[in-house]
C-alpha cells in the first residue's frame, strides 16, 4: 500500500511540474530573476581624512635681544594675547641717543635753511657771490636729509621695540616653541610656530579613478560622519605615483566645528547621478574583467547588458547601464545562458513575469 501511494504522488508532483513548467519538455532554462530597482542618491563614497591646518604662523625676533619669557606649548590664547617677550633695555637706550642726534639734526636742518633764506635776499641785492649761494642751498639741502635719514632710523627702532612684545595672531595656542627665556636672539630667529583655531581644513585622500568620474566637484557633497558639511577648498595637481591616490582640501562650512590635528577622520562623499540603478549583486557575472548582467525581455528571452558598478549598498550593486527601472535580470541560473535564450522562470507569480 505504501508503494502505491508513493508512486501516486510521484506521478502527480510530475504532472504539476509538467503543467506549471511546460517549457521543460522544450529544454528551456529555468532561471530566477530580480527587480530592477531605482536609485536617487547618486554615488556614496567614504573617503579617509585627517583634520590639518594650512598655515603655522612662526613668531620671530626683529632684532638682536634677549627672550625674557615664553608662553608654554599646547597653551590656548586669545587674538592679541602676549605669548612672548624679549628684553628692550639696550634698544630703549639706542632710542635715547638717536632723540637726542635727531633734535640735534633738525636744529642744524632748520638753522641752515633759515641761513639760506637769508643768503637768497642778499643775492637778490647782489651782494653775495654765487658760489656763497649755492653752498648755503647745498649745506640746507644736506642737513635736511640728514634729518630725514635719522628719522626713518627712528621709526624703524620704534617698530622694532613694539615688536618685543609678541601678540597671538589669532585664536588658538602655541604649537612649537624654538628659542627658550634667557636665550640670546639674532634678527630673523624663530620663537615658536602658532597653531591657530579658526583655519582648519580637512584633507582627503581620493582615488584617480574616483575623481575622474566627477564632473564637478563643486556639485558633490561632503560631510563628516558627525553631519558637518564640508565645502570643497583645492586640490592637489602632484599624485601619489604607488597608491594613485590624490589630495582634495576641505574648508568647514560651519566656523564652529573643530577637530584635533591630525585627527583621523572619514568623510561621507555623495555624488549626484541621474542613469544609476539598483540591482541584486548576485545578477552581475564578469567576463573579461568587466561585468555584466542578463536582462529578461518580454518574451522571456535574455539578453546580455553590460554594466559599470559604481557602489555596493548590501545585498545590491549600484550599476550604471542602460538596463531600466523596473525590468527583471537573473539572479540564479545564469551561468549556461548564450544570447537570446529563451527561458523559463521559476519565480514568475512573485515576480509577475510570464511563465
Amino acid at each position: 500500500m505504501y508503494c502505491y501511494i508513493k508512486m501516486v504522488l510521484g506521478f502527480w508532483l510530475g504532472m504539476v511540474l509538467l503543467s506549471v513548467f511546460p517549457t521543460y519538455a522544450e529544454d528551456k532554462l529555468l532561471v530566477y530573476v530580480e527587480l530592477v530597482l531605482p536609485w536617487h542618491e547618486g554615488i556614496q563614497k567614504s573617503l579617509y581624512c585627517h583634520a590639518d591646518v594650512p598655515f603655522r604662523p612662526q613668531v620671530s625676533s626683529h632684532v638682536k635681544a634677549q627672550l625674557n619669557w615664553v608662553l608654554p606649548v599646547n597653551m590656548p590664547v586669545k587674538k592679541g594675547d602676549v605669548i612672548a617677550l624679549q628684553d628692550d633695555f639696550y634698544l630703549v637706550q639706542r632710542s635715547l641717543k638717536l632723540t637726542a642726534k635727531l633734535e640735534a639734526a633738525k636744529a642744524q636742518a632748520d638753522f641752515s635753511a633759515q641761513e639760506y633764506q637769508r643768503i637768497q635776499s642778499l643775492d637778490k641785492q647782489e651782494m653775495v657771490s654765487v658760489s656763497d649761494l649755492n653752498r648755503a642751498k647745498l649745506d640746507a639741502k644736506l642737513t635736511k636729509q640728514q634729518y630725514l635719514a635719522l628719522k626713518a632710523d627712528q621709526m624703524i627702532l620704534e617698530h622694532q621695540i613694539a615688536s618685543l612684545k609678541h601678540l597671538a595672531p589669532a585664536d588658538g595656542q602655541i604649537f612649537t616653541l624654538n628659542a627658550q627665556p634667557g636665550e640670546w636672539l639674532d634678527s630673523g630667529d624663530s620663537i615658536l610656530s602658532f597653531l591657530p583655531s579658526d583655519n582648519q581644513e580637512v584633507v582627503c585622500q581620493m582615488s584617480l579613478d574616483l575623481y575622474q568620474q566627477v564632473n564637478d566637484i563643486e556639485l558633490v557633497s561632503f560631510q563628516l560622519k558627525s553631519g558637518e558639511t564640508l565645502a570643497f577648498n583645492r586640490l592637489a595637481l602632484k599624485v601619489d605615483e604607488a597608491a594613485q591616490m590624490v589630495n582634495v582640501h576641505f574648508d568647514f562650512k560651519d566656523d564652529t566645528a573643530a577637530l584635533f590635528l591630525n585627527e583621523r577622520v572619514a568623510v561621507n562623499m555623495q555624488m549626484p547621478k541621474d542613469d544609476l540603478t539598483l540591482v541584486a549583486y548576485d545578477a552581475l557575472s564578469l567576463k573579461n574583467n568587466e561585468y555584466f548582467v542578463w536582462l529578461l525581455d518580454d518574451d522571456n528571452k535574455v539578453t546580455q547588458v553590460p554594466v559599470k558598478v559604481m557602489d555596493t549598498q548590501g545585498a545590491h550593486a549600484v550599476v550604471q547601464s542602460g538596463i531600466k527601472v523596473g525590468e527583471h535580470v537573473v539572479v540564479r541560473g545564469g551561468k549556461s545562458l548564450t544570447l537570446n535564450d529563451q527561458v523559463v522562470v521559476a519565480n514568475a507569480d512573485e515576480m509577475k513575469v510570464r511563465l
